[in-house]
């Protein structure tokens, strides 16, 4: 269940990784992902991506379009959120120090 604090709040993220490049034909590729969190009762909250980027050595480009799931939050503590997705994903959150 949210903390009431969180139900009027929207919460925005980013995510950043480096893909693995087995070949090593390239020096870096990265995939940046970026949205915001929405609480829309004491247990469903809706995650809104915003197009994701893609870093490949220097050139950048977005692909896709704005996206969005509705996750059922199944357990909440101070350090960890896990939630279960419309379509039956699993989502593990952390909190970041």
């Amino acid at each position: 269940m949210w903390p009431k604090s969180h139900l009027d709040s929207t919460l925005g993220f980013t995510i950043s990784y480096r893909l693995r490049d087995p070949v090593k034909t390239l020096d870096s590729t990265f995939v940046h992902i970026a949205g915001r969190l929405k609480a829309l009762d004491d247990s469903w909250i809706q995650v809104i991506f915003e197009a994701p980027q893609l870093k490949v050595g220097s050139l950048e480009f977005q692909y896709g379009g704005e996206s969005e799931v509705k996750l059922k939050i199944t357990y909440i503590d101070e350090k960890i959120r896990l939630g279960k997705g419309s379509r039956g994903s699993l989502f593990v959150f952390q909190r970041r120090k």
